[in-house]
């Protein structure tokens, strides 16, 4: 178990003299607003949405699914 440690604590620690070693701040992600239905104009605005490979939808308005038509009698 000693050995382990020991290898552990050696990968753990920082090396400065092997090449891509350099601890860099990377910064958080900018805040984005969340994603909306794009359907109908107006947009329809609601959140939680899918993605779909045309855009972004709510439940009520899934993309690739028309609204029903009336036939004729």
């Amino acid at each position: 178990m000693r050995a382990r440690d020991k290898v552990a604590q050696a990968i753990a620690e920082r090396h400065p003299n092997v090449p891509g070693q350099l601890a860099v701040d990377v910064p958080a992600s900018e805040d984005k607003p969340p994603k909306v239905c794009e359907f109908g104009n107006p947009r329809c605005g609601a959140v939680p949405v899918r993605f779909y490979a045309n855009g972004h939808f709510c439940d009520d308005h899934p993309a690739g699914r028309p609204a029903p038509r009336r036939t004729a009698p």
